[in-house]
Parts: C-alpha cells; structure tokens; sequence
C-alpha cells in the first residue's frame, strides 16, 4: 500500500477513535422498566436480573447483545426480588440476595445461558439487600448492605466450584446502597448510605491478606450508583445524593490512588444496572423522580488517558475557564478558526447550555436562555474537531 496513503488512514483512524472517546450514546431501550435490579455479563451479553417497579418485585429476565443492539426475554427467575446483586463466573450469571415484601433475602439462583435453566444453589449466610458485589479469581465476594434495616459490613466469598461460602474479614464502614468492582485483583467498595446520609466512602479489599485499606475518597458523595473497571481505572457513574439525581462520570485509577472527572451519562438516574463489554461500558435502566425507566446507554471511554483532555491538535493549548452567575469566559492561549462546541453540565449530568462558537484568544459565553446560572459545581465540556476537554469550573456569584 501507498506510503502516503497508510499515513491518511492512521490519521483519520486516529481521529476517529479521539471523537468518540469520553461519550455516550444511546442504545435500544430494554423491554422493562426497572430499577434496583442485578446484572452480570458473560458471552460478550449483559443479563439483567429482577429489580422493582415501585414496590412490586419483578422477577424478568432481559439479556442485552451489544454486537446487534437487541434484547432477548429470558426464562423468568425462580423468584421476584429487588435489591438483588449479581455476577458471572464460568458462563453463569448469579443473583445473590435483595428483598421482597419485608424480608431481607439470601437467596442464591444460578441461570445457565446455554440451557435456560435456574438452580438453587447455597444462600447466603447473611440475608441481604443493596450490597456490592464482586468477582475475584473465581469467587463472589458479597460487601454491606441492609440487614433488616441495621448496616452491614459483611463481607462473604462464595465459591462456585464447591457451591461454599466464607465469612472474610469486615469492611471498615458499614454501609449500604454502595457499588462495588474489582481491578487488579483487589475489591473497591465505592459510596453508598449511612442512615440518610450519602458518603463518599472508598475502600479496597485484598482477597489475598483478608485486609481493607481506606482509598482517595469519591469527589462526589452518593450512593445506588453503577461502579465497574477497565483495567486500572473505575467508573463510578449516575447515583443520588438524597437531594439530586446523578448523571456524574467520576474515575478512579486505582495506581495513583487519584480521581479524574469525565463527561456525564446524559440522563441522570439511580439505581441502575451496567456491566462492561468489549472496552465499553453499558448503564441500564434505572429510575429517576418517580419513574422507572427502560434507558440503556453506551460510554465509551478514553482508557489510559489519565488527563481530562485528549488533543492531538496543537491549536488550542491550556484552555482556561472562570464563570460567573452571568458570563462563562474561557481563555485559549492559541487561537484558531475550526468551529467549536461547548457544552455546560451542573454537578449532577443535567444539560445547562450549549454553544458553538468559532475559536478565539477569548470566549465569553452567556446564557442561551436568558436566565442567570445559579451558584455551584459544573463541567464544560469542549469540543473541537479532534480535541477533547472536560474541566471543572465553581460558580460563585
């Protein structure tokens, strides 16, 4: 192949991997509306499992094939719970406790993906809802949650291969309503609720030395959040903070010990199911104000940028943002001429404005729609052709 023309392709490969990364889009909807459900991915598919509709307990089934964007309905669970946490090891996706009614549960259920089949397999020694969840080396290990409305810091392994469980030592912080994942083979507890009130708690579990070590704490407190990992980095996505649902894409490289924010998931909501397939990470469902929703949005990150930006363009260097209640300005310390867009999200993922603009040495952005920002955290994101940033900036007057 033409020298020449192998160097046109890597670039315009290049680029567009760059535009795509740190954004969402949207997916097929699932079938049922639900939150507070399990979920667990094996075969490249994200099965969700129960979850509540108010109330009421549902006991669907759905399994989410990225490859054609479509759900399949699967053999119903054996029973309906909520508040559920799930996992899959060996090509069997398991949903390990919740509730129904009043009853905290330690129920056990294994689905076979090849057979559609349910089995009972051995309960939990502690009944449980609104726990974390994790996998390492083979092992389910359940953290936290509510034991009939006393906090939990239980931490029990699983192990499917002798169908046993094992009591491991206490998480530090009792809790429940927080998220957990495992990367590099540790366990990270991340958020969750204390009484009423939402906590940015993070701590990590060795399964090895049956150890907890307390972690850089969430930069944004809450709880019934989705938490998963790529490699070294976690994504603590959406949740709610007992004021404000989160739309919030925090992460947490967990070699650093630092945090990093990227762009919000568009719609914010609580209580939501994810997994991760193929590099991407997929949020599912949820609820948000009352209502029980069917969203199922597609993230696709910027592993292994470690910074808040990616830019293979020299024109714009060190972007620089200050705003007030009436005015965002940001400052540009090379101008250019491609059109640029920027978009301005509040604390929790919601949408505030949006301009596009053509680059300048200074930009001074007002409201579109004629009302004053109000005091607080928000993030600007811009976008320019194969530049990408997102910052953090304080209103405060």
């Amino acid at each position: 192949m033409n020298k020449y023309l192998c160097t046109v392709l890597i670039i315009i490969l290049s680029t567009l991997t760059s535009l795509s990364a740190d954004s969402w889009v949207d997916k097929m909807p699932m079938p049922t509306a639900r939150h507070d459900m399990a979920c667990g991915v094996t075969g490249d598919i994200l099965y969700i499992i129960g979850g509540s509709i108010g109330g009421a307990t549902v006991s669907a089934v759905e399994a989410y094939n990225p490859a054609t964007n479509s759900w399949t309905t699967l053999p119903n669970m054996i029973a309906s719970v909520s508040g559920n946490r799930g996992a899959a090891v060996n090509d069997t996706v398991y949903s390990l406790g919740g509730w129904r009614g009043n009853a905290r549960l330690a129920h056990n259920f294994a689905f076979d993906p090849h057979t559609y089949q349910w089995h009972w397999r051995h309960s939990m020694p502690t009944p449980r809802y609104d726990y974390g969840c994790a996998v390492v080396d083979g092992k389910i290990y359940a953290i936290g949650g509510d034991i009939y409305d006393q906090l939990s810091g239980a931490c029990e392994a699983y192990d499917p291969a002798t169908d046993t469980w094992t009591r491991k030592a206490n998480m530090p912080t009792p809790r429940f309503e927080l998220a957990c994942t495992a990367a590099n083979g540790k366990i990270y507890a991340i958020g969750g609720r204390i009484g009423w009130t939402y906590i940015d708690a993070n701590e990590m579990y060795d399964p090895v030395t049956d150890t907890w070590t307390t972690c850089a704490p969430m930069p944004s407190p809450r709880g019934v959040l989705a938490v998963v990992a790529i490699d070294s980095l976690i994504y603590a996505i959406g949740g709610y903070d007992g004021y404000n649902h989160h739309g919030t894409n925090e992460v947490y490289n967990v070699n650093t010990n630092t945090w990093t924010t990227k762009t919000p998931m568009p719609f914010p909501r609580k209580s939501i199911g994810s997994g991760v397939i193929n590099g991407k990470i997929y949020v599912v469902g949820g609820s948000y104000a009352g209502g029980y929703l069917t969203i199922n949005q597609e993230y696709t990150p910027d592993v292994g940028v470690e910074e808040h930006s990616t830019n293979t363009q020299p024109d714009i260097e060190d972007v620089r943002v200050s705003m007030t209640s009436s005015c965002v300005s940001l400052s540009l310390s090379s101008p250019g001429e491609s059109e640029m867009t920027i978009s301005l999200y509040d604390a929790t993922g919601r949408l505030q404005d949006e301009w596009i603009v053509q680059e300048t040495h200074t930009v001074s952005l007002k409201p579109s729609r004629g009302v004053n920002f109000a005091k607080g955290v928000y993030f600007i994101k811009i976008e320019c052709e194969d530049f990408k940033m997102s910052k953090k900036v304080v209103c405060v007057r």
